[in-house]
């Protein structure tokens, strides 16, 4: 676990608790994000639309300043992203990228089969809230190697 300040402030990349397989540290010039963890809790029941099992929720105001980056990762659980300000931009390892302005919200699937990355390309501070589901003894996040980009296969058309 990571050292947290008294307000559970921390500069780690992609929230507050992490895997042992943290990435190389960013380079100093770099920004890095900010995630405050504004509540968490066990969770009592089931959620309908989670397959597995979810032990808890932890609530987070993320910021990105402008240029910071999460670094390449996956969540073992489902987060659910609402952008208050600025615009994210996520990318997954195929290279498409998403860009999610203020006002926006999307879903974040759980497993490594969902590895992406985001960043701050604007000139502001993008603010995000998150809920994290997390099942039992996960960390927010699971920090990865940068991937090897993989084409998207474009269907060959017919020729005439």
């Amino acid at each position: 676990m990571q050292p947290q300040s008294p307000d559970k402030t921390t500069t780690d990349p992609v929230g507050i608790r992490q895997s042992p397989q943290a990435q190389p540290p960013l380079p100093r010039h770099r920004p890095t994000p900010q995630a405050t963890t504004m509540a968490f809790g066990p969770l009592a029941g089931q959620l309908p639309w989670e397959d597995g099992e979810i032990a808890s929720l932890e609530f987070q105001r993320i910021t990105l300043p402008a240029g910071a980056s999460t670094g390449w990762h996956y969540h073992h659980g489902s987060l659910l992203t609402t952008v208050q300000q600025g615009t994210l931009r996520r990318q997954l390892p195929d290279g498409r990228a998403t860009l999610h302005p203020a006002g926006t919200s999307f879903v974040e699937p759980p497993g490594p089969c969902n590895v992406h990355t985001g960043d701050n390309p604007g000139s502001i501070p993008v603010v995000l809230w998150c809920l994290f589901l997390l099942p039992p003894g996960s960390p927010l996040s699971v920090p990865v190697p940068v991937p090897v980009p993989v084409p998207v296969p474009v269907p060959e058309r017919p020729a005439g």
